[in-house]
């Protein structure tokens, strides 16, 4: 063999040797196991925060709203008062908080609860809304009601049953949302709606 081949031999080598390292090397990590609980974390800094908006709202009669969303939104948040006052002295007053979750959402059912075992019911649904308030009249504490529930943003009865604030998502699009509100006489509604 000559000095020409022994090179090239040499080199071949080398080569193949370094190739075979990088394909299999790995990157060195701190021992963990896949547990859930000791692998590696994200830290705050490193995250992207999603953008939120805020809206405020006041509604004196029954009607239909359109919003525009935020993109990607998954979550609305609703915290205000209903009031009898529009055009008379306030005697009547709600508390108002509701909560939508957009996205594929489906629904838990009582019947289908036991001691063991929780199954959802249904098709996922574009959005779910849930709602509790506290109406007091403050001419007749007694009348006082509370209340929460599924299926409406807002729902306040009265202290004879009444409806007289509802606000209903009626519609996501996906880029706007469709309240529907309806309202006794003399009733209105100041709200603050959050979406992220």
């Amino acid at each position: 063999m000559n000095n020409e081949e022994q090179i090239s031999k040499i080199v071949q080598e080398i080569y193949q040797k370094n190739a075979t390292s990088r394909e299999f090397s790995v990157s060195t990590t701190n021992f963990h196991t896949h547990n859930g609980t000791d692998s590696q974390r994200v830290k705050q800094n490193d995250l992207i925060n999603g953008t939120t908006s805020i809206i405020s709202l006041n509604i004196f009669a029954t009607e239909t709203d359109i919003l525009d969303t935020i993109q990607n939104v998954t979550q609305i948040t609703l915290n205000g008062i209903a009031s009898n006052n529009y055009g008379q002295a306030v005697s009547q007053k709600a508390v108002l908080n509701g909560h939508a979750q957009l996205g594929n959402c489906f629904n838990y059912s009582q019947t289908t609860v036991n001691s063991t075992h929780i199954k959802t019911i249904g098709n996922y649904k574009p959005f779910l809304q849930t709602f509790d308030s506290m109406f007091i009249d403050t001419t007749d504490l007694t009348k006082a009601k509370v209340g929460a529930g599924a299926g409406h943003f807002v729902y306040v009865l009265d202290g004879g049953g009444n409806v007289v604030a509802q606000i209903d998502i009626i519609k996501w699009t996906g880029t706007s949302i469709i309240l529907q509100t309806t309202l006794s006489t003399h009733w209105q509604v100041f709200l603050y709606l959050s979406m992220s």
